[in-house]
C-alpha cells in the first residue's frame, strides 16, 4: 500500500514537472512570437478610428502610427518588386513571417488635383484632392524609421490593401492596414518634401496602359516608389534622382504620373511617356520626362506655382479628338491661381479651392473626393478633410510630423 502511494506521488510529481516544462515552453514560444512580431503588434495596436461618416460606403478615417523600419532594407536588398502582386507577396512574407497572404482587389479609376505655391506669410504649401469613383476606408499614417530615413505623414486609401467597406474589424484587417505604409496616395516628410500620385489615363480612347519597365534597375510599384521618396529624399532634385534610377511598374492596372515639391519652392512633374497619346501604347517602352517648376509650361502662366491633375502636361501629347482627362480642373485651378501668382492667404483658402474642384463639383460621372489635404511644407503640418465634409469643423483633422 505504501509502495502504491509512493508510486502515485512519483507519478503526480512527474506530471507536475511535465506541466511546468510545458508552461515554460509555452511562455518561451509566446515570448518569442511577441518579440518576433514586436513592431507589427505595436503598429496594429496604434490603429484608432477618428471618424465614421457613411459606413455603407466605407467612409471611415483611421490613424496609424507605424513602429519600426517596415522592411525597407529587405525591399532594397531583393531589388524591389516587379508588380503589385510581388509587392503584396513581399509584404505578406515580411509582416506575417509567411503565415498569411492577403488578397487585394483591383480598385476603380479616379481623378485627382494638386497645386503648390506660397502663402501670404512666406510658407510653402501643397494642396491635393484624391478622387475616386467609389469611396473606401482611409487612414493617415505616421512613420518614423530609426535607420536614418526621414519621418513622414501620408494618406492611404485602405481599399488598396484590401480593407472592405465595413472598415477594420479584426486582426487580419489590422495587419493589412499596417501594410498601407507602402501604398501612400500622397505625403510629406520631415524635410518638407511632399508628393502626390495621379492617374494619367495613358493610351488611345478609353484604353489605359500601365507603365511596366524592365531595364535592370530597382523595381518599384507606383506607391512603393512614393514611399521610397518620402523615406530618402530631402529635395525635389533628390526625388528626381530616385525616380530616374528605378523600373516603374504601375499599380491597379492604370497609368500614373507624379507631382513632387519641397519647402524651398522647387517642384517637378514626373511623367513616363512614349510618343503621343495615340501612340503611347507600350508600357515597357516609356521614358521618364521631368518638367521642373521653372520650366516653360504650356498650360500654366507662371513659374511661381504649379498644378497637376490627370492631364498629361507635355506640349503636343494629345491629338485632335483625344480624351483629355483632368483638363477642365487644370484650367479652373489655373484661372484661380494665376491672378496672384499662386499666392494664397493661408491653408484655409487652399482648402476652399480644393472644395471647388471636388469631384461632385467638376465631374459628370458619379464619384467622390475621398479626401482633401493641405500640407504646409515650411511648418511640416497638414489639414485633412475626408469625404467632402467641407465646412464641418469636427471633420477637419490637423497633423504634424512627429518629432
Amino acid at each position: 500500500m505504501a509502495n502504491k502511494r509512493e508510486k502515485q506521488k512519483f507519478s503526480n510529481r512527474k506530471i507536475k514537472i511535465i506541466l511546468i516544462a510545458l508552461l515554460f515552453i509555452l511562455t518561451a514560444v509566446l515570448f518569442g512570437l511577441v518579440s518576433l512580431f514586436k513592431d507589427e503588434l505595436a503598429s496594429m495596436n496604434s490603429i484608432r478610428e477618428l471618424a465614421r461618416l457613411d459606413g455603407s460606403r466605407g467612409q471611415y478615417l483611421y490613424q496609424v502610427d507605424i513602429q519600426g523600419n517596415y522592411y525597407m532594407d529587405e525591399f532594397l536588398k531583393r531589388g524591389g518588386v516587379n508588380s503589385p502582386e510581388d509587392l503584396t507577396a513581399f509584404l505578406a512574407s515580411q509582416m506575417s513571417k509567411g503565415f498569411y497572404t492577403p488578397q487585394v482587389e483591383k480598385q476603380s479609376p479616379g481623378a485627382c488635383s494638386s497645386f503648390t505655391g506660397e502663402l501670404a506669410n512666406g510658407d510653402r504649401y501643397f494642396a491635393r484632392n484624391y478622387d475616386m469613383e467609389e469611396t473606401a476606408p482611409l487612414a493617415i499614417f505616421h512613420a518614423k524609421p530609426d535607420d536614418g530615413r526621414y519621418a513622414s505623414i501620408s494618406t492611404v486609401d485602405l481599399g488598396h490593401v484590401g480593407i472592405p467597406n465595413g472598415g477594420i474589424t479584426g486582426i487580419a484587417d489590422k495587419m493589412l492596414t499596417t501594410a498601407g505604409v507602402y501604398v501612400p496616395m500622397d505625403g510629406m516628410n520631415e524635410k518638407g518634401l511632399a508628393l502626390s500620385i495621379h492617374m494619367s489615363h495613358q493610351g488611345p480612347g478609353d484604353q489605359v496602359i500601365p507603365t511596366d519597365l524592365n531595364r535592370g534597375r530597382l523595381g518599384v510599384t507606383s506607391t512603393s516608389m512614393m514611399r521610397l521618396i518620402l523615406d530618402k529624399a530631402a529635395s525635389v532634385e533628390e526625388a528626381v534622382a530616385i525616380a530616374k534610377d528605378v523600373d516603374l511598374h504601375d499599380d491597379i492596372g492604370s497609368s500614373f504620373h507624379f507631382f513632387v515639391t519641397d519647402a524651398g519652392g522647387s517642384s517637378a512633374v514626373l511623367q513616363w511617356v512614349k510618343g503621343t497619346d495615340a501612340s503611347d501604347t507600350d508600357g515597357t517602352a516609356r521614358d521618364l520626362v521631368v518638367i521642373y517648376g521653372d520650366d516653360k509650361a504650356p498650360f500654366i502662366k507662371s513659374d511661381q506655382y504649379r498644378i497637376l491633375t490627370n492631364f498629361i502636361t507635355l506640349e503636343d501629347y494629345y491629338e485632335e479628338g483625344d480624351i483629355r482627362h483632368g483638363l477642365g480642373r487644370l484650367e479652373f485651378l489655373e484661372a484661380q491661381l494665376s491672378p496672384t501668382d499662386g499666392k494664397l492667404l493661408d491653408e484655409e483658402v487652399a482648402l476652399e479651392l480644393l472644395a471647388q474642384v471636388a469631384w461632385s463639383k467638376m465631374e459628370e460621372e458619379a464619384g467622390s473626393t475621398v479626401f482633401s489635404v493641405v500640407y504646409n511644407l515650411t511648418k511640416k503640418t497638414a489639414i485633412l478633410v475626408p469625404y467632402e465634409a467641407y465646412g464641418k469643423e469636427t471633420m477637419k483633422f490637423t497633423y504634424k510630423i512627429q518629432d
